[in-house]
Parts: structure tokens; sequence; C-alpha cells
């Protein structure tokens, strides 16, 4: 962690100057990120400690209107002192160990959940030789009447069961052996949820095409209101793609796979919002119709590591 501030002050020729170092740049930022502070929604661990430093010291929106040069009044010094102050205050909470074992829990639960949804795509390939795996983004428009910022959790999440349980009904769902989903929100985006879709890879094909359904029957099932992002439909722009046909054998395909899903997890120790203990964020496909053993051809080990 940098011990440099945002700004330095230094006495030359009777005057006092004022220096400015890479952190300054977040000076006129800072309102921002106060002003989309909610009160009902639940942060991640880092920025809840930003807007309680901010409120221990006073800091409002308008606190940092005006040039850091300038003297406040409220505060008794320039807004460049004042700032330098915040940027310590968050420093020293943020060695605290109670604020570290918080972010040690987030993190622990991150493994957690990866571990699970490896140990789920690990199961299906015992099974399954090759698989058709499409990862699909569901969100909601934001130039509708109810946009991103008025669509509540609530109903984000029915919108979504609804979609995977009426699913089941269409031909969209055949040769479906199993699927992985995450639910996130974000200051641009909205609530949104991100999905893997494993298909029978000896029975389907064309990726593009049904991850292309899958997202047409989403916006269908909304009314208007969602919007969908087909990532089978750009392969070509992931460095390791670890969607479309993946076989049990395939070393670099698997290895791929799992990083798409060690990635998807991974960012749950950086998002802003984070939700309500009760919330279901991670879920996955039923295994009970799977029958794993019994005679078959030998199996390479699969190494995620």
């Amino acid at each position: 962690m940098t011990k440099e501030l945002a700004y330095e002050f230094r006495w030359e020729k009777g005057k006092q100057r004022i220096y400015k170092f890479s952190l300054a740049n977040d000076y006129k930022m800072l309102k921002h990120f106060i002003g989309i502070f909610d009160e009902e929604k639940h942060y991640s661990e880092n920025v809840q400690l930003f807007f309680q430093c901010c409120k221990k010291n006073n800091i409002g929106y308008y606190s940092f209107m005006s040039n850091p040069g300038v003297f406040l009044a409220e505060f008794g010094k320039i807004g460049a002192a004042v700032f330098n102050d915040l940027i310590e205050d968050i420093r020293s909470a943020a060695k605290s160990s109670s604020f570290k074992k918080k972010v040690s829990s987030r993190k622990h639960n991150c493994i957690r959940n990866y571990r699970s949804a490896e140990k789920y795509v690990k199961t299906l390939f015992m099974k399954y030789s090759r698989m058709l795996v499409m990862r699909i983004d569901l969100g909601f428009r934001n130039d509708h009447p109810e946009q991103k910022n008025e669509m509540s959790l609530e109903k984000a999440q029915k919108y979504f069961f609804k979609f995977l349980n009426n699913i089941r009904n269409t031909d969209i769902y055949r040769n479906q052996i199993g699927y992985i989903w995450k639910l996130e929100s974000g200051r641009e985006k909205g609530y949104h949820f991100h999905l893997m879709f494993f298909y029978d890879g000896s029975l389907s094909q064309k990726d593009h095409y049904i991850a292309d359904q899958i997202g047409k029957y989403w916006i269908s099932l909304t009314e208007g209101v969602g919007i969908f992002y087909n990532c089978n439909a750009s392969k070509h722009k992931y460095r390791n793609c670890g969607i479309g046909m993946v076989g049990h054998s395939d070393d670099a395909m698997c290895k791929n796979l799992y990083l798409a899903l060690k990635y998807l997890f991974k960012k749950d120790q950086f998002l802003s919002e984070k939700f309500k203990l009760r919330t279901r964020v991670y879920g996955r496909g039923e295994l009970s119709k799977l029958r794993v053993g019994g005679a078959g051809r030998p199996r390479k080990k699969i190494d995620s590591s």
C-alpha cells in the first residue's frame, strides 16, 4: 500500500504552493462517488469503508465542489488538506483487524463458490465426454421506462427464476444437461445474471444459435425489459476461450473453461455492491439425474489448477 498523498504543501518565497500527485486526479470525482451512495444498499467492504470514513469526516456531496486550493470554512482548511486527511483515515481503517477479517471472509466465500462450480462441471464430464458450453449475460434495458435504476432486486429475481423454470418447457431446453448462474449488480448495468449452460455435445451443435435463442426467450419472457449478451457469438475475442464444444480430453479447452469459472467468481472480491445475507447470488442445476459410475472408457484426470 502506497504512503503517497494527493497533495503536498511547500513554502516557497513566502508563499504556500500545492503540488499534485496521482491521487489528486480523484479530487473532483469524489462528489460523484458520494452521490451514488444509497442507504438501502449493501456494499463491499472496501466501498463501505470509504463511505464510513467520509461520514466520520463530515464529508458530503458538496464538500469538494470548489478548487482544492480554496479554503473550506466548515473544515477550517483548504480542500486539498481535507482530501489528504480522508486518504490517511481510509488507510488507517484498512489496517484494522476487523476490516481485514471481513475482506478475508469474502475471499473465502468466493473460493468456496468456485470450488462448488468446479466440482459440478467435473461431475458432468464424468457422464458426458463432450459438452457444448454457452456463456450468456442477462440484464435489463436502461432506455426503457422501467429502467435499471428502478428495477428492484426482488423484481429482477422474479423475472430470472421464472425464466429458469419456464425454459424447461421449451424446445431450447432439449439436450441441456446443466447450468450455473450468478447474480451481480453494477452502477452501469444494474442487476444482471451471468450464466453458463451445458448441453450434451454428442447431440447438440451451433452454440451461437442456441445461445441466441436463449437470449431471445429472456427478452420475450420479460416483455421487452430484458437484454442479453451472447458470448458465444464472439468466441474469437477471447484469448483463452473455454466456451463452445469442450471435450473431456481436450486439456487446453478444459483449462480455459475452469479459468472462465474462476474469473467469474473472483470478481466477487471487487464488486461495489453486495447483497443481503439471505439473497441467492449463485446457483446451479441439479445432479440427481446423473448416474455417475459403472463401466466406461478410462478418463484422463482433469487438472484445473
